[in-house]
């Protein structure tokens, strides 16, 4: 998987930014909830504290439409690319 969006990448420009994503809206709480079946872990959820709402960015969805003009697209899902990650970091 690395190396075809490394030949896609050789496409792009240097300094851009490209977003790999699903493109499609993830709640905090969906991506907790898919990290804790994926784990077997109980997952917490903390309060937000009120200095957060004076700079934080809210939910945005991750537009990736640079990307996907050189030629990429998702092939998996949220779930599957969260357990894929896991098992990456966990055996290295």
């Amino acid at each position: 998987m690395i190396s075809g969006i490394n030949t896609i990448l050789k496409n792009g420009k240097s300094g851009e930014l490209y977003w790999i994503s699903s493109g499609k809206k993830t709640w905090f709480y969906q991506f907790g909830d898919i990290l804790g079946r994926t784990t077997g872990c109980k997952v917490k959820y903390s309060e937000t504290p009120t200095y957060t709402k004076k700079v934080d960015v809210g939910n945005f969805i991750v537009n990736n439409a640079k990307l996907r003009k050189l030629g990429w697209s998702p092939k998996i899902s949220i779930n599957v690319g969260i357990k894929k990650t896991l098992d990456y970091f966990q055996s290295n």
